[in-house]
């Protein structure tokens, strides 16, 4: 037993490097109609494949794949001056030849807040985690 205990196993250390798959992201975002300037829908899915390794690119040029995403939200109720919106989205994913490789929809993040803007807003925020879970995780299978 002390004999195998001071043998030493053999150290082996192996690099493997894989190619990094670019990607583009096209956004378009909506709260109750009105087109947003900044898409807080596309920086949830960015920062969600940027910390699974991906890369993206500003140019669709230079992608490997190029992912469209399209959200917007709608009204809901309300209900004792609370008012509810949802928000859906749609995502497709296309590769270098342009045929699409993937397409996902979300449907009715609950947003609740004071107005309806506001509870568009708090929809477009609160979707991080549904992205984050439902898309970025599933999407990178048909990279």
């Amino acid at each position: 037993h002390k004999l195998i205990n001071s043998l030493q196993a053999p150290l082996v250390e192996v690099r493997i490097v894989t190619p990094t798959i670019r990607l583009y992201l096209e956004s378009e975002e909506y709260n109750l109609g009105i087109q947003r300037k900044e898409s807080i829908t596309a920086t949830h899915l960015k920062n969600a494949l940027t910390a699974l390794g991906y890369d993206f690119v500003n140019d669709q040029i230079s992608a490997d794949v190029r992912i469209k995403l399209k959200a917007y939200t709608r009204k809901g109720t309300e209900i004792s001056g609370l008012y509810t919106t949802y928000l859906d989205m749609e995502v497709s994913a296309f590769d270098d030849s342009n045929k699409e490789i993937y397409a996902k929809s979300v449907a009715s993040v609950k947003g609740i807040n004071l107005d309806y803007k506001k509870a568009g807003l708090k929809a477009l925020n609160d979707s991080e985690d549904r992205i984050r879970t439902e898309v970025a995780q599933d999407i990178i299978k048909h990279f």
